[in-house]
Order: structure tokens, then sequence, then C-alpha cells
């Protein structure tokens, strides 16, 4: 029988984050927020997908239409989605 893994999009805050005093520590605040919810994901028997995890040391804010595309797209290959509103 064939197993389909169950993926769950963790749509973090990134550009939101006001707190930060500079961008690389939005970065650092960004992923921490996303593997803390990648964590409570796994926990509850999932597979997460984290655009802030996969893309954040990659791509910088002058790629940001192409990382929104990608992030569409990781998006339509997952069953669910958890939204992460706050720090």
């Amino acid at each position: 029988m064939k197993r389909t893994m169950r993926l769950v999009y963790v749509a973090s805050p990134y550009a939101s984050i006001s707190v930060a005093k500079d961008e690389n520590q939005r970065r650092q605040y960004a992923k921490k927020i996303a593997i803390r919810e990648c964590q409570k994901v796994i926990g509850a028997g999932y597979e997460p997908i984290s655009p802030v995890l996969a893309f954040c040391d990659v791509f910088d804010e002058s790629d940001r239409e192409r990382v929104m595309n990608a992030c569409f797209e990781l998006l339509s290959s997952c069953s669910y989605i958890l939204c992460k509103k706050r720090l």
C-alpha cells in the first residue's frame, strides 16, 4: 500500500518581525520561530515544509518575487498549512 506524506506548510513571520535591530537579527528571529513551529508539526506526526528555513540564507530581499513564487509552489504540494502570527 502506498503511503502519502502528510506535508504541512509552516507559514511563519519574516518581513513582519519589527523587534529586530537589523536584517541579521530578523533572520535569527525568523529561523528560531520556524524551527519551533516545525518541531511542533513533527511532534504531531507530520512532515514540515518551512520556506523560512529553506530560503532565508539563500536569497535576499531583491529576490522576493522569486521566493514568493517558490513558496506558492511548495504550498501547492502540502496537505495542510500552519500559520504562526506572533513571536
